[in-house]
């Protein structure tokens, strides 16, 4: 019958006052209020966006490591997946963000989801990022967890 809070906030054209801070906040990079919205009591998994990113997935292509940092300390879901099947780890190696990447598998990022498209992060990393097709091969593999 629902569909979910976060999806029932777009579909029905309303908006929680919270979430619409926190999706300005991350637009704008501004992690003081992030920390500040967050700590109002804002969902930090809740859905941002109508495609399903959230603040993670939007930040992961921004590359703002501060707020990725806060996000993911605050236990922000590394491996939540937009409507398209997308992580933020994806994102992250479509946008040629290496650091981003690099924290993200760092924080327990699942290089090997798939995407709606039978995708992995790898598959859109930029062809001329040796550097992150590198990191996203071996990344990892050296971890005993």
């Amino acid at each position: 019958m629902s569909q979910g809070r976060e999806e029932s906030l777009f579909i029905k054209g309303k908006e929680d006052n919270l979430v619409k801070k926190l999706r300005k906040a991350v637009k704008c990079n501004n992690i003081t209020e992030v920390g500040r919205v967050v700590q109002e009591g804002a969902d930090i998994n809740c859905r941002l966006m109508e495609d399903g990113r959230t603040a993670l997935h939007i930040t992961s292509i921004n590359g703002n490591m501060e707020i990725i940092k806060f996000l993911t300390e605050n236990k922000a879901q590394v491996n939540i997946q937009d409507i398209k099947g997308r992580t933020p780890l994806h994102l992250a190696a479509k946008y040629n963000q290496v650091e981003v990447v690099k924290l993200l598998l760092e924080r327990g990022a699942n290089k090997e989801v798939r995407d709606n498209s039978d995708k992995v992060a790898k598959d859109y990393a930029p062809s001329s990022s040796h550097q992150l097709k590198l990191l996203l091969e071996f990344q990892g593999k050296e971890r005993t967890k």
